[in-house]
């Protein structure tokens, strides 16, 4: 079956989360200007560069409900403060997360309502959560627009400045992906663990 987004731009969203998964997800605290800390998951989330570390975020439009603007409380909080900590979700973390995917107000505090736990950062402002045992602590580098009105977005690229991660994931003096226990998003309303892995050596020619 073939796609012609040039006649049907509309399905592209659906397409695209359904064939690119599993998708990393970035679980992003924020704090406004009035002190208001903001947690909310990202699945459009990968490394962007190794040096300078810099990771990425697509934000898009918020779906319209209750009346609220369209533009997410995220990207609001990085465009005013340009700080934030991505923190990586675990199996253990999911029904909590979920929760943070509703759509707060402006003035309601995810991390307040849910009576989530959280942790200073080092070098930003906003909190951490305490249960995620990878942070990173982000400070923005540009936000980048793309498009107008419902389904556009901005990518925003973060300057990592700390990665805080707890002693039970680390083996050999890095992260241990078996011991992480991370999760991606598929699709719609599905989610993948990440127990199930296999390694394969890169092919080495001459």
């Amino acid at each position: 079956m073939r796609f012609d987004l040039s006649e049907n731009s509309a399905a592209f969203y659906t397409l695209a989360t359904h064939a690119i998964q599993p998708r990393p997800i970035a679980w992003i605290s924020t704090q406004s200007e009035e002190g208001i800390s903001n947690l909310a998951p990202f699945s459009f989330f990968t490394v962007a560069c190794i040096n300078p570390p810099v990771l990425s975020v697509t934000i898009t439009w918020r779906r319209a409900e209750n009346g609220l603007s369209p533009e997410k409380d995220t990207l609001r909080n990085l465009r005013a403060t340009g700080e934030c900590v991505i923190n990586i979700v675990t199996e253990a973390q999911v029904p909590t997360m979920n929760q943070t995917c509703a759509n707060y107000p402006p003035a309601s505090s995810e991390i307040a309502t849910l009576g989530i736990t959280t942790v200073h950062s080092q070098r930003v402002a906003p909190p951490g959560v305490a249960a995620s045992p990878v942070r990173f602590e982000c400070r923005l580098r540009e936000l980048i627009a793309l498009g107008a009105g419902p389904g556009s977005s901005h990518i925003a690229l973060l300057d990592v400045l700390l990665i805080e991660a707890d002693e039970s994931i680390i083996s050999n003096g890095t992260i241990d992906a078996s011991k992480l226990m991370s999760i991606g998003k598929l699709g719609g309303d599905g989610y993948a663990p990440t127990r199930s892995r296999f390694e394969l050596p890169r092919p080495i020619i001459g």
